[in-house]
């Protein structure tokens, strides 16, 4: 199934059946409810879960995770899969045998209790699904080259790209967890293109996610990924400019305002 053909994809990654079962059972209620077309998929081990993501980075837009899982723990596949993907939303789900404040580094959403009732975790769950439901994800398809050699057409979620660059005539498409070529193309257009989704050119060659620089610094930037980029000279004011803008409507949308800026 094609990532576009659903309205949220999610994974369950649980070895208690019954918890499995109850939880899946759930979330198709509250999809349901919300008028959402989902696809969940359920794992037994999270060895099987990190496969998933390594095969397609864009696999699932929720993940839930029982902290207990043999193997692999929690805490080290959600490491993981942070380095694969940044953007879906994470939900632990524990029978507090664990010490959960270890795992809210991994931008956690929401750690469900076995204990608490029912009725608290669908209220979490609705939470969550409600949030992810009413940001519009959107998909773009691009001809990327495949394994085999060849070109294939995929989608790929914009809120995934960090930054597309050209290297003689060759367009890069550059994600957390990987690099895609791109079929030749005019890298103008992209860049004309791709300014209607928060895309800011930093130089000739590299179009930048303006949801991803963590910092600018003299004619620098720092990338969420930790990728340093050069800025040239005749945009580095556009840069510095989007990049406040951006700060500033991210703190507003939050009922924020900065105290030192």
């Amino acid at each position: 199934m094609e990532s576009g053909d659903v309205d949220m994809r999610i994974a369950i990654c649980d070895n208690r059946i019954d918890f499995l079962c109850t939880t899946k059972n759930i979330l198709q209620m509250i999809c349901k409810k919300q008028k959402i077309f989902s696809s969940i998929e359920s794992f037994l081990s999270t060895e099987d879960l990190l496969y998933s993501f390594e095969k397609n980075e864009y696999a699932f837009d929720l993940v839930l995770m029982y902290t207990g899982m043999p193997g692999m723990t929690a805490g080290e596949c959600s490491g993981k899969l942070r380095k694969i993907n940044k953007s879906f939303k994470l939900v632990f789900l524990t029978s507090c045998e664990t010490n959960i404040y270890d795992l809210f580094c991994y931008d956690v959403s929401a750690v469900i209790p076995d204990f608490m009732h029912e009725e608290y975790m669908v209220r979490e769950l609705m939470r969550i699904v409600s949030g992810i439901g009413s940001n519009e994800i959107k998909y773009l398809p691009f001809e990327i080259k495949s394994a085999k050699g060849g070109f294939t057409e995929r989608k790929m979620r914009i809120s995934d790209i960090v930054y597309f660059n050209v290297m003689q005539k060759t367009v890069y498409i550059h994600t957390f967890g990987n690099v895609y070529i791109l079929r030749r193309r005019s890298f103008n257009e992209l860049k004309s293109f791709m300014s209607n989704y928060r895309f800011i050119e930093i130089h000739r060659a590299c179009i930048v996610n303006i949801e991803y620089i963590r910092f600018i610094e003299g004619n620098e930037l720092q990338l969420d990924n930790g990728k340093m980029l050069k800025i040239s000279r005749r945009q580095i004011k556009n840069v510095v400019n989007a990049f406040s803008y951006s700060f500033h409507e991210e703190l507003s949308k939050n009922g924020l305002r900065s105290s030192f800026i």
